[in-house]
């Protein structure tokens, strides 16, 4: 099973953190559930497009670069993947 891409993730919980918000409060700010949020920031979950909006939105923080650091680190562990296969 695939783990969750956690510089994504944490660039999101930092942020978060930064701004003395709760999971819960920040959740609420959000529109998602605090199910939700948790897996993102403790690494259960990727990030998706709809959820890199709403931080975009809520966060200050630009989508296109939480999705860009997600399919980098993807395509860094596809590589060595691929090393490891033959």
């Amino acid at each position: 099973m695939k783990q969750p891409h956690k510089i994504a993730n944490g660039l999101i919980a930092a942020t978060i953190t930064s701004k003395g918000w709760s999971q819960v409060n920040a959740a609420k700010r959000l529109g998602v559930s605090r199910v939700a949020l948790s897996r993102v920031v403790n690494h259960h979950a990727d990030v998706s497009v709809e959820f890199a909006l709403k931080c975009e939105r809520l966060l200050g923080m630009d989508a296109y670069h939480i999705l860009r650091t997600q399919i980098s680190q993807q395509l860094l562990e596809a590589r060595a993947e691929e090393k490891t296969d033959g």
